[in-house]
């Protein structure tokens, strides 16, 4: 198949990760799916390249089911070159995180769940799907032709529910616990970056904040309008009567009354604004950067991240991040 140099220079990043017969297919697999219109299955992909009457056409699938290959190492080497190609030297890399549902009913696909569909769902009405859920983490990175930044996803992983993690006989992990592991993975892949990990409010846990802060990575997380902040606990050389306490003296949140909606109280960010209803600022988040300090309220300048996820839903591995200042 003829192919551009360019082209050629940026598939041979991922040679080392497959074998020479897989990695032949493989290209024409992928240069196929690009092309393809509709569905992106196999064969929509050998038909776009044009090999639809191939004889032998069960060694593409094998790429999928059978040859040996790391799906972890092609994202370590696609993460590196978005990294190489896209950030400036000494800049902060900024990682979005967030679930996506594939919607699916296939009898024969063994770690289909029912979640929470955002995209039918209200507040009123929770509205399950069964599908697939991704965990989905992308790169926020500047290009030259919008004055929009956009998030390039280089991994993706599949999230199970308890009860079809008990049906395969494997442990349960909920979303935080499996962004720990990832949180210690782009640790070790991006040794010496600073790092900032930004998610909605489903990633502000104490302890994906403790993993993090432990890894030298800054997670930017949006808390509840009434989240209650405390300082460390107070630990005294001797010991005192009654039991330790479990947390220290509380933050103050700036709560204020709001005349319009009958007297109650509404609280402030840090910088003294007012916090209507309605609102979610995405500067107002729980920050782990600094080792004597727990979750904290922090406005974070340099990053403002509007979450919209319900547009990429058919397509399950685009994360719906748009950093917009």
């Amino acid at each position: 198949m003829f192919l551009p140099a360019e082209i050629i220079t940026v598939l041979a990043c991922f040679r080392p990760a497959f074998s020479g017969r897989t990695y032949a297919n493989g290209i024409e697999l992928v240069i196929g799916t690009l092309l393809a219109r509709g569905r992106r299955t196999v064969a929509s992909a050998l038909r776009t390249i044009g090999k639809g009457n191939e004889s032998n056409w069960s060694k593409y699938h094998h790429v999928l089911n059978r040859a040996k290959w790391s799906g972890l190492e092609v994202s370590r080497q696609l993460l590196q070159l978005i990294v190489a190609t896209f950030v400036p030297s000494g800049d902060t890399i900024t990682i979005a995180v967030d679930e996506t549902l594939e919607r699916r009913w296939g009898p024969q696909i063994r770690k289909c769940g029912h979640w929470r569909d955002s995209l039918s769902s209200s507040k009123r009405l929770n509205v399950s799907s069964r599908g697939l859920r991704w965990l989905v983490f992308a790169v926020v990175v500047q290009v030259p032709w919008t004055s929009y930044e956009l998030a390039l996803p280089f991994l993706s992983l599949l999230l199970t529910t308890p009860k079809v993690s008990e049906t395969l006989g494997q442990p349960h992990r909920t979303t935080a616990e499996v962004t720990v592991r990832v949180v210690r993975w782009l640790r070790r892949t991006l040794a010496g970056f600073p790092i900032h990990l930004v998610g909605d409010g489903a990633y502000a846990v104490i302890a994906l904040g403790l993993s993090c802060q432990a890894h030298q990575v800054v997670l930017i997380a949006p808390l509840r309008l009434d989240a209650r902040l405390f300082e460390p606990p107070y630990r005294p050389l001797e010991k005192g009567r009654g039991r330790p306490s479990l947390v220290g003296a509380g933050r103050a949140r700036g709560i204020i009354q709001d005349r319009n909606r009958g007297g109650r109280p509404l609280p402030r960010d840090p910088g003294g604004r007012a916090i209507q209803r309605g609102m979610t600022p995405p500067s107002f988040s729980s920050t782990f950067s600094r080792p004597e300090i727990l979750p904290v309220v922090h406005v974070h300048g340099d990053v403002v991240v509007r979450i919209d996820p319900a547009q990429q839903l058919e397509k399950p591995r685009i994360v719906g991040f748009q950093v917009v200042g």
